[in-house]
């Protein structure tokens, strides 16, 4: 069957999967696919092919995570979710916990809002499993 607990080390492998993909696509130091495609210098066809390449597996892994977290949060939970961990982001901002003094620091404050709700999402699908003894399958 499987391990059917979901330990620290899960907890910690779904948040670096999240981490992995928001900021693979993006982030502010100018090591990611974004800017690997936008780069001005000029590249080999070879590698153009690789960059279509890496678009698909980074769309799929954001398809996937989405589609776990829709499902498991379900239609209303989704932006109820999203407005938690924004309002708490917006608290630590408030509450001088962290700073945003440049563009970049608000970019990379939103993507680790991403990444909570997405984590959360992931988890949530074991959690609900847990608590309420209710699997959640696959729509056919």
């Amino acid at each position: 069957m499987g391990n059917h607990t979901l330990d620290f080390g899960g907890v910690i492998a779904r948040v670096l999967l999240c981490v992995f993909f928001v900021f693979g696509a993006y982030n502010v130091s100018g090591y990611s696919y974004y800017h690997w495609v936008t780069s001005d210098q000029l590249q080999p066809p070879s590698e153009h092919v690789l960059q279509i390449a890496v678009a698909g597996a980074l769309g799929f892994g954001f398809y996937t995570i989405g589609d776990i977290t829709r499902r498991s949060l379900q239609k209303a939970g989704v932006p109820l979710i999203s407005v938690m961990f924004a309002a708490f982001a917006w608290y630590l901002v408030e509450a001088d916990w962290i700073e945003i003094r440049t563009f970049e620091d608000l970019v990379t404050a939103i993507q680790l809002t991403a990444v909570a709700i997405l984590t959360f999402g992931v988890c949530f699908s074991f959690l609900h499993y847990r608590l309420g003894g209710v699997k959640q399958v696959e729509e056919t």
